[in-house]
């Protein structure tokens, strides 16, 4: 039921119906999974500017075996740029990432922190 719901949002083009329904999608709650039609709902939420939206996407940039499940090639330079687009639309585990870990030692970064909806 709950995916369903988050579908409706999304088919509405809500950015919180499409990292819900995302989310769904990726780990297969309630729906069969997909992670490519997963990162795609991710993608049209962070091309609206939300934050968690453009947090995923920068994970799923950042880690080649995400990239790769989600129909993406890795893309360091893209995943940095979603990731400070995230920080800035509020995010706060993008923030205490770019904070703690990538401007600290950038060589170090893989995504320390996971997004909760």
């Amino acid at each position: 039921k709950a995916a369903e719901l988050c579908r409706r949002a999304a088919d509405k083009g809500d950015p919180f119906g499409h990292t819900c329904y995302a989310r769904h999608l990726y780990e297969g709650r309630g729906v069969a999974q997909d992670k490519v039609e997963a990162a795609n709902h991710w993608e049209k939420a962070a091309n609206q500017g939300d934050a968690d939206g453009l947090l995923q996407m920068a994970q799923t940039y950042h880690d080649s075996d995400l990239a790769a499940a989600a129909g993406r090639q890795r893309d360091g330079a893209k995943a940095l740029e979603l990731l400070s687009a995230a920080a800035d639309a509020g995010n706060v585990y993008a923030k205490d990432e770019l904070n703690n870990v990538v401007l600290a030692d950038p060589d170090q970064w893989p995504i320390t922190c996971t997004a909760k909806e």
